[in-house]
């Protein structure tokens, strides 16, 4: 299965199925599926030592990519492929040189982080500006179609704005989302790799339960850096902190669910009142991401969770 992934990773990666409609959407989604499963794979064949099978599938896979890319994305293919291929090799050898799994997490994605601005960096600013006319011409359509419905001039121009505002958060954070779409499939493979091949051989897979996950005290370097971009610096500075609180923010608001099911547990909550919260969450939709966000952020500090054990000990 892990060589299959390798080889046909490339050719999801550059659309060869076609240029259908159709076509592109199902190679995207291919692609991010196969990418999720070499953050499986490839360490995996490193940690049970299959080492021929790596420099097979690894060099196989990027002479095809190679030879299916056009002269200008040929460095993307390489810069793309490396993030995977010398991402899963790096963290499969870490882990079977016994390293811990939080230190092996934390280096991966520096590692991504960095490859996915060389990537993407230069191209930031035409896929904004790129996106910001297609929403334009959305919301356009949208116009047009509701002053042809017999719409109100006030209701016509409430929907435009709301929906135009919606085009420019998404242009605007854009380059978080190109960001944050390689971390989140480097997670989930390595959360599987950890928890199916690490604790197949090792009996544990080196990775906290979820409801013990909490966001290092020294996020809080970032964050203050941004925040004081976002309220003294020029609009490009500006740009770039909202990004970075962007991702700060998603990790702030994971280990906030975290927090939370720590505390769903301690209450004996049964399994249908957590979900009706979890659900609750969902709705209120951008609220609700801050609010789990903003928990996150307080116990990087007061750490509720170690309060909490120390408490039960003194009182046992």
């Amino acid at each position: 299965m892990i060589l299959a992934a390798m080889a046909l990773y490339p050719l999801a990666a550059f659309d060869v199925f076609g240029e259908s409609t159709l076509a592109l959407y199902g190679s995207s989604i291919a692609a991010y599926g196969l990418a999720i499963i070499l953050f499986f794979g490839i360490p995996t064949l490193v940690f049970f030592d299959r080492w021929l099978l790596v420099r097979v599938g690894c060099i196989g896979a990027l002479l095809l990519g190679l030879s299916l890319a056009d002269q200008a994305n040929r460095m993307d293919m390489i810069v793309r492929w490396g993030m995977i291929s010398l991402t899963g090799i790096f963290c499969g050898w870490m882990t079977y040189s016994g390293k811990r799994a939080i230190r092996t997490y934390v280096i991966g994605l520096l590692f991504i982080l960095v490859l996915t601005i060389i990537e993407f960096g230069p191209k930031w600013h035409d896929m904004m500006q790129a996106i910001a006319q297609i929403g334009s011409d959305h919301v356009k359509d949208i116009e047009t179609t509701m002053t042809m419905g017999g719409s109100s001039a006030a209701t016509v121009a409430r929907y435009t704005e709301a929906w135009q505002e919606i085009v420019n958060i998404v242009v605007r954070l854009l380059p978080a989302s190109t960001i944050l779409n390689p971390i989140m499939q480097f997670t989930v493979g390595f959360l599987w790799f950890s928890g199916v091949t690490v604790r197949g051989v090792n009996g544990d897979s080196g990775v906290r339960p979820f409801a013990e996950w909490r966001s290092p005290f020294g996020l809080a370097i970032p964050l203050v850096a941004a925040l004081l971009a976002r309220l003294t610096g020029g609009e490009a500075a500006k740009l770039i902190a909202d990004n970075c609180l962007m991702i700060l923010a998603l990790f702030y608001c994971v280990t906030g669910l975290a927090l939370m099911e720590h505390g769903f547990r301690r209450m004996g909550l049964p399994k249908g009142m957590r979900f009706a919260a979890y659900l609750l969450l969902f709705l209120l939709q951008i609220a609700g991401f801050f609010l789990t966000a903003l928990l996150g952020f307080i116990d990087s500090f007061v750490d509720w969770r170690a309060r909490a054990a120390a408490k039960n000990t003194v009182d046992n």
